[in-house]
């Protein structure tokens, strides 16, 4: 099973995703909704927070099913409490491009609702998608009201946002997030859905966006390893990250958290300047030679059961093998030396 990365708001990235946050790489909807979710809960205000409901990047999935389950809906509008919302922001992501979806003032009462719509590539079918979203709209007021109620485009009209375009056809998701992130630093009292920045951003900031995103996300990696070791719990290491930029050397990151038993360092030993830690003494190695287990070998003539080995053969007369041996056939016994016969076989 692959590695947990980190978890945000419910939403669990993986090693593989954190690893799409490299140049020229695509962003998952893992990745967009939790960096999404983080923008919305870390950078605007609880007020700010109340009017807006941020949707997962699956909301659009659920809508344009056939047929959608409205039940299902149902139950999320009213758990979310969708109708009380001033703003929807809906991530879009279809035939594998990222946009972003606005809807101020969905309230169909206020007269005044509009669609945005951020697209940094033009040639996308995001009129298909607007009327997709403009009927979702109309569900959430007809639950409100009681009544079937109908928008037109004249009541919900789309708006495209002119928003720089990306330098390549990977980053779009990135660049969405950067634009939500703009478009959330309006928060103030008297914070309108209908007021858009002034700026947006370029295709040019998206090595660094991506950057950010990766920092934001080993900072949850590491507060969740401090919790589980606080808790006890067993931590698996985790993988070292190598950010890479075209124009700087690697950038490597180091999450990993373990704990070692104390050692003492000697008086010859120094630590060095970049870390902290103890240098571990190896002491001296030496190559092995197989050949020298046989100099500590040391021979033993005995019999199992510990009875002393006869310090040397006797074999002659009235002994039984060298009996047998005489009569045996092509063998010749050479009496030249009486305590030890040599013997040859013909």
């Amino acid at each position: 099973m692959e590695r947990k990365f980190a978890t945000y708001a419910k939403i669990d990235i993986l090693s593989s995703d954190f690893q799409r946050l490299a140049p020229e790489r695509w962003l998952n909807d893992r990745l967009v909704e939790a960096y999404a979710q983080w923008l919305l809960r870390e950078g605007t205000t609880e007020e700010m927070r109340e009017q807006i409901h941020l949707f997962s990047p699956f909301q659009y999935t659920k809508i344009t099913q056939k047929p959608p389950n409205w039940g299902l809906l149902r139950r999320q509008a009213s758990r979310s409490k969708l109708c009380d919302k001033r703003c929807l922001i809906i991530p879009v992501c279809d035939q594998n491009h990222w946009r972003l979806f606005f809807v101020a003032h969905p309230e169909v009462t206020s007269k005044k609702g509009a669609m945005f719509v951020l697209d940094p590539l033009p040639g996308y079918p995001n009129a298909v998608i607007a009327t997709q979203l403009r009927r979702y709209v109309a569900f959430l007021n007809t639950m409100k009201h009681g009544s079937e109620i109908h928008l037109t485009e004249e009541a919900l009209p789309l708006i495209e946002v002119p928003v720089p375009g990306q330098y390549n056809q990977v980053d779009c998701g990135v660049l969405a997030l950067q634009n939500l992130k703009r478009y959330l630093r309006q928060g103030k009292a008297s914070w309108d859905p209908l007021t858009l920045p002034e700026t947006w951003s370029t295709g040019a900031e998206a090595q660094q966006t991506r950057i950010k995103i990766a920092a934001v996300l080993l900072e949850l990696a590491a507060m969740e390893g401090e919790a589980r070791v606080s808790a006890k719990e067993p931590v698996n290491d985790a993988d070292d990250v190598t950010i890479i930029t075209p124009t700087a050397e690697p950038i490597t990151v180091r999450t990993m958290t373990t704990d070692e038993p104390a050692r003492t360092t000697t008086a010859n030993e120094t630590r060095k300047p970049w870390t902290n830690e103890e240098p571990i003494s190896l002491g001296v190695i030496v190559p092995n030679n197989p050949d020298d287990d046989l100099l500590h070998i040391t021979p033993t003539i005995g019999l199992l059961g510990g009875t002393p080995a006869t310090p040397k053969p006797i074999l002659g007369e009235g002994d039984d093998i060298y009996e047998y041996l005489l009569k045996t056939e092509g063998v010749e016994v050479f009496e030249s030396f009486p305590e030890y016969p040599l013997l040859r076989t013909s």
